[in-house]
């Protein structure tokens, strides 16, 4: 079953980012992009490596004009949304690398409340990621979303991709030039929504997107995922299949409706759902 995205908000470019939960309800919304305004301080150039990172993936992202992430390690007294590490708040994702070569991997959040905060966080050439983690190929790492230290302190809502080797911004949004994953984690309620987006790019890199309620569901191998988003499957796709990239396009294979779906900003239900108001765990695999 197909829902259709008809969000109206802007006809600059191209992108569906994931709206704050906290602010229009249980909402996962899909809206366009504006351009953000770049923060000049951290166009600094770094020559050393930084956490999680190497020199090499450092020098990488710099050159494609990639902000280097905060890559604040879980901690007692962390004070970002969005941290590296499995303890660092309710909702927990475990990224693999299952392509044969070294990717970057790049999670960004909303840093103002609202929905446009989390749009303006796309831009990972004008505003910092939350985290720029080297991700060696048949490897994993964690990162942890706590919703309280996020604005509003009910919900974070953001998005993740991969740089792949030879890759970088889309050159007409700005944005991250592959396939990419949204996410809302509220403690608000139980909506919290996940999916993967090819609007930027049709022909981007797989993705799979794997929700459970909680870790020992994930860990147990005869528990199905709570609902799987893959690149046909619970995943916002351009309508014109032949194009590389659109404004619009539709959730495909995704039942509108279904108990647990949220919906985005135009009122369409969407997206993969299984998680709790107390948190979730969330497997995603990046492929070539």
């Amino acid at each position: 079953m197909k829902a259709s995205m008809t969000s109206a908000a802007l006809s600059a470019a191209l992108f569906s980012q994931a709206a704050l939960a906290a602010t229009i309800g249980h909402s996962h919304g899909h809206m366009h992009r504006r351009v953000a305004a770049p923060h000049p301080a951290l166009k600094e150039k770094r020559t050393t490596a930084v956490n999680f990172m190497s020199t090499t993936d450092v020098s990488y992202l710099q050159s494609k004009n990639i902000l280097i992430g905060a890559n604040e390690a879980c901690a007692t007294e962390a004070t970002n949304a969005v941290t590296v590490g499995s303890t660092g708040g309710p909702f927990v994702v475990e990224f693999t690398n299952n392509h044969d070569e070294d990717i970057v991997l790049v999670v960004w959040s909303g840093k103002t409340a609202g929905q446009w905060g989390a749009i303006d966080a796309t831009f990972i050439g004008a505003q910092q990621p939350d985290v720029t983690h080297t991700l060696q190929s048949n490897t994993s790492t964690w990162v942890s979303f706590d919703p309280a230290k996020a604005p509003g302190g009910t919900a974070v809502s953001g998005g993740w991709g991969a740089v792949y080797p030879g890759k970088g911004l889309s050159a007409v949004s700005g944005q991250l030039d592959n396939t990419i994953g949204e996410y809302t984690f509220s403690t608000a309620n139980s909506f919290s929504t996940t999916d993967v987006s090819r609007l930027i790019q049709m022909k981007g890199n797989s993705m799979e997107i794997e929700n459970y309620l909680n870790k020992a569901d994930a860990d147990d191998d005869s528990t199905n995922p709570a609902c799987a988003s893959t690149m046909d499957k619970c995943a916002f796709v351009c309508d014109d299949k032949s194009v590389l990239s659109c404004m619009f396009g539709a959730l495909v294979d995704c039942v509108a409706g279904a108990a647990g779906n949220t919906a985005d900003a135009s009122g369409q239900d969407g997206g993969c759902a299984g998680m709790s108001a107390s948190g979730g765990y969330m497997k995603v695999s990046f492929g070539s």
